[in-house]
């Protein structure tokens, strides 16, 4: 039996960096160090990659004591009235971790050209896909838990360029047994996703993942709309929309978009 093209096992990986046994450097972070070298300041770049203060902070917090050498600092006074911004140092680690990241690229692409067809074997097997009626599935790891209270918000990078958040219990991080690094399914129903065309619209607060609107489909009763939002690492957001949106906000293929869903709308879920 013949498979489509679409059928065909590719090679696949997420690229991180460990120092110590624990997470040091991601898509998500170096994005965010990105950010912050571009408008010094975490709170702007915070706000830009649609995450709170204090988790880019307490990203940034924990970046820099896993480093050999400061890779943000405060600066103040000067010209420019003082800010963030990234050291020497800081710039050389961001600029190796994305030619590693090339490499690494580069070799999944060669190994792939080297074994097609190569069935069962996968280099960086992806965890299962979950059987759940959310349209949204994608798979990440920890990168922080900040507690308020009895929950906390944890942030997962999904290799997307931009970190999700998850309201959670204590109760179902303990029971999920949660800490950074642990591998997660991130799960967010179509129905809960909002689209925008405007950088921070509908407030600070939520997820937000940038991306080019690549499918757009009204249903049978036209009374709804199917959207696909390409994101980045060959990422998809699925959100079911108002058809009137189409118009009002000039939706088509094409089209840069961000989909915005709120923390308490995702659903964390870890294997046995």
């Amino acid at each position: 039996m013949s498979r489509s093209p679409a059928d065909s096992m590719q090679l696949e990986g997420r690229f991180w960096l460990d120092r110590g046994g624990k997470p040091f450097l991601g898509p998500g972070r170096v994005a965010l160090l990105e950010r912050i070298d571009a408008c010094r300041s975490i709170a702007e770049a915070a706000r830009a990659m649609g995450m709170g203060y204090k988790t880019a902070w307490d990203l940034v917090d924990a970046m820099n004591q896993l480093a050999e050498q400061p890779l943000v600092v405060r600066v103040k006074g000067g010209r420019q009235g003082g800010g963030t911004e990234l050291t020497d140092y800081g710039r050389s680690v961001v600029a190796t971790f994305r030619a590693l990241e090339r490499d690494y690229v580069a070799m999944l692409e060669t190994l792939g050209a080297r074994y097609p067809g190569f069935g069962a074997f996968d280099a960086h097997p992806r965890p299962p896909r979950l059987r759940t009626s959310a349209r949204n599935q994608w798979s990440g790891h920890v990168t922080g838990i900040e507690r308020h209270g009895f929950g906390a918000l944890v942030t997962v990078d999904i290799g997307a360029g931009a970190p999700v958040q998850a309201a959670l219990s204590m109760n179902a991080i303990e029971e999920l047994g949660l800490t950074d690094g642990s591998e997660v399914h991130v799960l967010v129903k179509a129905t809960a996703i909002g689209i925008g065309v405007v950088a921070g619209w509908g407030g600070s607060g939520g997820n937000r993942l940038h991306g080019v609107i690549g499918h757009l489909q009204l249903d049978a009763g036209g009374e709804r709309a199917e959207l696909t939002l390409a994101i980045a690492a060959s990422r998809h957001v699925l959100a079911i929309i108002d058809p009137a949106m189409i118009a009002a906000l000039g939706l088509q293929a094409g089209v840069a978009a961000w989909a915005q869903f709120e923390p308490a709308a995702v659903i964390l879920a870890v294997g046995d």
